[in-house]
C-alpha cells in the first residue's frame, strides 16, 4: 500500500513540475490522461472501450496545474479491470471532460476557443446501451444534433460534420487514431462487388437458427459452426433476433455465438464491412450518395435485403430521389 501511495505521489509531482518525465508541459501538450497511462481505448462493433492496463483494483486521483495556466484533474477507479474515470481539463483555448463508466458508457466534450472565431463545443455521447451521438454547439445557433447505432454508422452516414469535428475529439482519446480513414476504407470495401457477392443472406442465417432447434445434436452443432464461420457477417441478423421466439437450445446457441463473435478483438476494416454488409441503415443512407454508381449499389442491397423489389430511382432528381428514400427509411428503418 506505502509502495503504491509513493508511486501516486511521485507520478503527481513529475506531471506537475514534469520537465524531465514528461517533457515540456503546455496547454496544447498530451492530456494527463494519456499521460499517467492507466488506460486504452479500442473500438470493438463499433462502441469505444476503455481497457485498464493494471487489472487490480486500484483508486487514484491526480491533479495538476501548468505554468501556462492550464489545469487537470484525473479521477480514475479500476475494479476487477472495469474502469470508472473522470477526466477534466481547462485551459485559455480549451475545455475538456471524459467521463467513463463500466468501461463502455463514454461521454466526451471538448470547447475550443480560437482566436479567430467563436467558441464551438462537441459532445460524443455513447450511453449503457443502443444508440451513439454527437451534438455540435455554437453560440447563437441551434444544436446539430446527429445520432446513430454505433461510432461506425455514424461515420459512414454523417460523414462530412465527423471529419470536421469528431475526429478531433477521437485524436484526443488516442493520438494517430486515424479512424476517419478507417472508415473511408470500410467504405470502399462495402462498395466493392466482390465483397458483397460473399455476404451472408437473411434466409440463410434463419435456416441455421431454425437447424438449432433439430433433435440431432450433429444437426444443432453444424449450424452452430456455420454461423461462427460466417461470424460478424452474421451479426446484424443475430441482432434482429426476438430471443422470447426461440426455444432454450437456440437461445443459448445465439447468446454464446453472439458472444464469441463480439469478442473477437478490435474493429479492423475487414471486420466492420463484414459487419456491415447486412445493415439495412447503412444501405438505406448509401441511397443518398453524390456517386450515381454508388447509389445503385445502394439500391440492389436495399432490395436484396429487404427481399422484395424497392421504389428508387438512382438517375432521378435529386428532390425525388430524397423523398424516395424518406419514405424507405420511415419503411424499413423501423426501431
Amino acid at each position: 500500500m506505502w509502495r503504491r501511495t509513493a508511486w501516486i505521489i511521485a507520478l503527481a509531482a513529475a506531471v506537475a513540475t514534469g520537465r524531465r518525465s514528461w517533457g515540456q508541459v503546455t496547454a496544447d501538450s498530451e492530456p494527463l490522461l494519456l499521460r499517467a497511462n492507466w488506460v486504452r481505448f479500442d473500438v470493438v462493433l463499433g462502441r469505444i472501450l476503455a481497457t485498464a492496463h493494471r487489472a487490480t483494483q486500484n483508486q487514484h486521483r491526480v491533479q495538476c496545474e501548468h505554468a501556462c495556466g492550464a489545469a487537470e484533474t484525473l479521477v480514475i477507479n479500476i475494479d476487477r479491470g472495469l474502469i470508472s474515470l473522470q477526466y477534466a481539463k481547462r485551459s485559455d483555448r480549451e475545455d475538456l471532460r471524459v467521463e467513463v463508466a463500466r468501461r463502455d458508457q463514454l461521454r466526451v466534450e471538448w470547447t475550443r476557443r480560437p482566436d479567430n472565431g467563436p467558441p464551438t463545443t462537441v459532445i460524443y455521447d455513447q450511453g449503457v446501451a443502443g444508440d451513439v451521438s454527437l451534438i455540435v454547439r455554437s453560440p447563437g445557433e441551434a444544436d446539430r444534433a446527429f445520432q446513430s447505432t454505433s461510432l461506425w454508422h455514424l461515420m459512414l452516414i454523417h460523414r462530412r460534420v465527423c471529419e470536421e469535428h469528431l475526429a478531433g475529439i477521437l485524436e484526443l482519446l488516442r493520438p494517430g487514431w486515424d479512424l476517419g480513414r478507417e472508415a473511408a476504407e470500410v467504405r470502399s470495401s462495402l462498395l466493392d462487388p466482390e465483397q458483397l457477392r460473399h455476404a451472408v443472406s437473411r434466409q440463410e442465417v434463419a435456416m441455421a437458427v431454425d437447424q438449432l432447434a433439430e433433435d440431432q445434436y450433429q444437426a444443432r452443432q453444424q449450424a452452430h459452426r456455420q454461423l461462427r464461420r460466417w461470424g460478424r457477417s452474421a451479426v446484424c441478423f443475430l441482432d434482429e433476433l426476438d430471443l422470447r421466439q426461440l426455444d432454450a437450445e437456440q437461445r443459448l446457441h445465439v447468446e454464446s455465438i453472439r458472444a464469441a463473435i463480439k469478442a473477437e478483438g478490435d474493429d479492423s476494416r475487414q471486420r466492420v464491412a463484414a459487419w456491415l454488409a447486412n445493415d439495412m441503415e447503412i444501405w438505406v443512407a448509401m441511397l443518398a450518395d453524390e456517386d450515381g454508381q454508388h447509389r445503385q449499389t445502394a439500391r440492389q442491397r436495399v432490395a436484396r435485403l429487404a427481399n422484395r423489389l424497392i421504389v428508387f430511382d438512382p438517375t432521378a432528381p435529386p428532390n425525388v430521389r430524397g423523398q424516395q428514400v424518406a419514405a424507405l427509411r420511415a419503411e424499413l428503418l423501423v426501431r
